[in-house]
């Protein structure tokens, strides 16, 4: 009588177990999913190690984000370094942009364009007011969720922000 677990049953157990911060079981869990699902986490932190991805701090990532577990690491590469090329003149390098994936699991898979579109469009929006590209490239390094807000909902944030603390 032979047991199967589905890898979606494994993501489960292993965001179960995140809550509780256990490690050990977290990587015990990962050598129960499929060998595909193995090597495509693998093959993402062989391809940014360098830059301090780990299988520590990118399973928790795939836990929050389970679609990591199935991306091929050709498309995640393509879109982390893409982002970073976008903005290599501006402060961004992949040494200060693989944390902010790790903390933003969505930008391993969140298209570069659309990461430059929000980005330079809320740098127009603030532009009269002194905003730069590298300024916001900055404080997107410093809070991630930055990337992946779009121009209009941090316009209106701000813009309520100020009329809260006007006179």
């Amino acid at each position: 009588n032979i047991s199967f677990t589905s890898n979606t049953e494994i993501y489960k157990q292993m965001e179960n177990e995140m809550k509780k911060g256990n490690k050990e079981k977290i990587q015990e869990l990962f050598f129960e999913l499929t060998p595909r699902v193995q090597e495509n986490v693998e093959d993402v932190i062989e391809k940014f190690k360098d830059y301090g991805l780990t299988l520590d701090n990118y399973i928790p990532a795939c836990i929050k984000q389970s679609s990591l577990f199935r991306s091929s690491s050709d498309s995640i590469e393509k879109n982390v370094k893409g982002i970073v090329e976008k903005f290599k003149d501006n402060g961004l390098t992949l040494n200060n942009y693989i944390p902010c994936c790790t903390k933003k699991p969505q930008l391993f898979y969140q298209s570069p364009e659309t990461i430059e579109s929000n980005v330079k469009d809320l740098v127009d929006k603030f532009k009269d007011n002194g905003l730069t590209l590298d300024n916001y490239i900055s404080c997107c390094i410093k809070q991630p969720p930055l990337f992946c807000l779009s121009p209009e909902t941090l316009e209106s944030n701000v813009k309520g922000l100020v009329d809260k603390f006007k006179d």
